[in-house]
């Protein structure tokens, strides 16, 4: 996400964002990386991100629903698909 953001965004975007991204941890102010997330929002940078994880999720479920010999039903592969629908369609 963050990556399309800095390929997406202006010039001047960019720029401060990447002043931004560079200040160490301890250094950054709150209200800059509240800045970074609304920019992200606003770019569509967040919701490029969730598309590709659905996209990825969907491919994963496709592969495991595949008779495979090696890969047998168990407890582990139905945490595994759980665990893709979660993360995926999860809401903070």
């Amino acid at each position: 996400m963050l990556l399309h953001f800095l390929r997406t965004g202006s010039n001047a975007t960019t720029k401060r964002a990447t002043a931004i991204l560079e200040t160490p941890r301890e250094d950054k102010e709150p209200d800059d990386v509240a800045w970074i997330f609304a920019a992200m929002g606003e770019a569509g940078s967040l919701e490029y991100g969730r598309r590709f994880a659905r996209e990825y999720a969907e491919r994963a479920l496709v592969a495991d629903a595949m008779p495979l010999p090696f890969m047998t039903e168990n407890a582990d592969r139905r945490f595994l698909r759980e665990m893709l629908s979660y993360v995926v369609e999860r809401v903070k």
